[in-house]
């Protein structure tokens, strides 16, 4: 489980492994391509574009935490499932990432 800050900086080691990706989908950025959906995810000032396919949860939209599923391809992130922050279990044992992603949330 990474944020996006800690994803680029480590992204060499990562190489394709799989690892969870957190961050807020930037506002503008989202496009929906049908089979796929693209956008940007920052956290720390920290950006990466996303390609996700599969379900996209029905509270997706920019400006919030999503947590996605994949690995990097190139400088890409290349998601298959996405699970969005909603519950106050998620809040307190993640609560400093939490504030943070509120704060990108608002810049």
């Amino acid at each position: 489980f990474y944020n996006v800050d800690e994803a680029i900086a480590k992204r060499p080691e990562l190489g394709t492994s799989r690892f969870r990706l957190q961050g807020n989908v930037i506002a503008g950025s989202v496009r929906d391509r049908g089979d796929r959906m693209t956008f940007d995810l920052k956290y720390h000032g920290a950006v990466v574009s996303v390609v996700h396919t599969g379900d996209v949860p029905d509270l997706f939209q920019p400006k919030i935490p999503v947590v996605l599923e994949g690995a990097f391809d190139g400088a890409t992130y290349r998601s298959d499932r996405m699970l969005l922050r909603h519950d106050s279990t998620y809040d307190e044992q993640h609560r400093s990432r939490t504030r943070q992603a509120e704060r990108d949330a608002r810049s």
